[in-house]
């Protein structure tokens, strides 16, 4: 019986201490009434006019996004389902223009209006190559839901749909709660946009010299060309153990076989 206690009790302190670190947990859902503007080189988000408050949202600039109706963040200092409401205002890569050569990481790649300690930051930005999961830059061969990138290590790829063209851009970062001192969750994420009325052959010409489905260099492409559309996001948390958790965990497991071996020993 006093072996099975101590069992017990192992596997409990494991489990407790390995989710004490807990901090951000979920999905976070952004959108705006506001536009981004995307170029060959980087994207803006412009202010949001319907992000609370629609004053300054944080290091004296306008909000260019808001929280999106479906978030269920949760994190230490707000455990509940709610933590954060619709519409309040979010500051997205601190009001810059986001390019390939941003600075990473980022602090507070995502800022929260009413939330100034939670700290989404940003370190890294996908690339997809060319021919990586049937991408290409022939963008005037696509049927429907495929996708292709402009030029070779664009980091926005463009899927022809029904109407048009979805634009997508991935994220992948670290999530805190305390202002980011600790980092203990990772997110990964994506602003989408859709450009209706416009296919991504006709996007690439824009931004691009050509579409002649050979595989082409940013140099190719123009400096000047933009699209502006609106935009959402989505991005996902999941808690990530600190060492000491797994030095915990490994330690209960060590002291749980060692019992059971002396439990058929005897």
């Amino acid at each position: 019986m006093k072996q099975r206690f101590a069992i017990l009790a192992i596997l409990s302190l494991c489990f407790v201490l390995g989710t004490a670190s807990a901090s951000v947990v979920g999905t976070l859902l952004t959108g705006s009434t506001g536009t981004i503007t995307v170029s060959d080189t980087g994207i803006t988000w412009n202010p949001d006019p319907a992000a609370l408050p629609s004053t300054t949202c944080a290091v004296g600039k306008l909000c260019n996004g808001d929280v999106a109706s479906g978030t269920t963040l949760t994190y230490i200092g707000c455990p509940g389902p709610a933590c954060l409401t619709t519409q309040e205002g979010v500051l997205i890569d601190n009001g810059n223009t986001l390019t390939p050569s941003t600075l990473i990481p980022e602090d507070f790649f995502l800022r929260f209006e009413t939330t100034p300690s939670l700290d989404f930051k940003l370190n890294s930005i996908g690339t997809p190559f060319v021919n990586e999961s049937g991408l290409t830059t022939a963008c005037s061969t696509l049927t429907l839901f495929q996708s292709c990138v402009p030029f070779i290590g664009s980091p926005i790829v463009l899927t022809l749909t029904s109407t048009g063209t979805s634009a997508h851009i991935d994220l992948f970062g670290t999530a805190s709660d305390d202002g980011g001192a600790t980092f203990t969750s990772a997110w990964s994420g994506s602003f989408s946009a859709p450009i209706t009325g416009k296919t991504p052959a006709q996007i690439e010409l824009e931004f691009c010299t050509s579409n002649t489905n050979a595989a082409q260099a940013q140099s190719a492409c123009s400096t000047t060309a933009t699209e502006s559309t609106s935009n959402s996001g989505t991005f996902v948390a999941t808690t990530t153990p600190e060492p000491s958790s797994f030095l915990l965990i490994g330690g209960g497991l060590v002291g749980l076989a060692t019992l059971l071996r002396r439990k058929k020993a005897a």
